[in-house]
């Protein structure tokens, strides 16, 4: 029992030290640079949410792509507008994308949710795209969130209502995928089959949301 206490404790522990590392990689000199077009647009689009309460262009036009994420940014550019807070969210998301990597790679074996965490934590890409004023890492999250949360939301006898609730976490991620980013409808065939396969009685019904 000792042993597997002192396992779990290392192994949270090396994951806190590589979350802080991916953090590091995104964070430095994150402002230095300014915006690149859409970068700026998302930025524009945000700071109209202070002024105006929704992302409305002074032309009228509604930009109505990735909302979490606009109004996420906009929070952010409440303590200033400036490019470090633009980009500032999508470091979040970045993080998030190396803890839900690790969840994932725990499902297939004891160290893959490290290894999986690792990787991403220092792949160029993931780097990257962390350090931009746009919702690329939002999309990749949501995406990967959503066939998580629909994989656990299979249907358990003995835990009805955790299946439920990781059910209509996924849909509801799904919907933000697509909100976010419209190539996510590639997951709605999945979603259906899923559904009315691993799920019960009128459960198996909640594909109409997602069809």
């Amino acid at each position: 029992m000792k042993n597997l206490v002192k396992k779990l404790n290392l192994e949270y522990l090396l994951l806190i030290i590589i979350l802080l590392f991916g953090f590091f990689l995104r964070i430095w000199k994150l402002g230095l640079s300014s915006l690149w077009i859409d970068e700026a647009t998302s930025a524009v689009a945000s700071m109209n949410i202070l002024s105006k309460g929704l992302p409305i262009f002074d032309s009228g036009l509604l930009y109505g792509r990735a909302y979490l994420f606009h109004y996420l940014q906009a929070f952010f550019l409440l303590f200033g507008q400036t490019e470090f807070l633009a980009r500032f969210v999508s470091v979040i998301f970045g993080l998030f994308i190396i803890f839900l990597g690790y969840k994932i790679g725990k499902e297939y074996s004891k160290s893959g949710g490290i290894i999986t965490a690792l990787f991403l934590a220092v792949f160029y890409l993931e780097v990257f795209y962390s350090r931009q004023a746009r919702f690329y890492q939002l999309f990749q999250l949501m995406f990967f969130l959503s066939i998580y949360l629909l994989y656990k939301s299979k249907w358990d006898p003995k835990k009805p209502n955790k299946s439920l609730i990781y059910l209509i976490l996924s849909i509801i991620a799904f919907f933000i995928t697509i909100n976010t980013q419209i190539a996510g409808l590639v997951l709605a065939p999945f979603f259906i089959i899923h559904i009315v396969v691993y799920n019960k009685k009128w459960r198996g019904y909640l594909a109409v949301i997602p069809g």
